[in-house]
């Protein structure tokens, strides 16, 4: 089965994010992949979320945010963009 991670920023309270849809959008892939949803930590914690997602070994990142780039780079081809740069 194909492991997919989600990664998530953090949503504030009363504020509106795309999250809640990937999380609505998570419920229907759990019945085809293995599905991991990860909520990124503050700023200042990039490096150990970095090491925790690769730790995972997922065969696709789903990445959204502002870190999407810097962890394109990093964790290489399995990072899916879902937008155009």
């Amino acid at each position: 089965m194909i492991k997919v991670v989600q990664v998530y920023r953090k949503a504030k309270p009363g504020t509106y994010s795309i999250e809640g849809l990937f999380h609505t959008i998570g419920n229907e892939l759990r019945k085809h992949v293995e599905l991991i949803e990860y909520e990124m930590g503050k700023r200042n914690e990039i490096v150990k979320d970095w090491a925790k997602l690769r730790s995972l070994k997922a065969d696709v990142y789903h990445i959204t945010g502002m870190f999407i780039m810097w962890f394109w780079v990093c964790l290489g081809e399995n990072v899916s963009l879902p937008y155009t740069i």
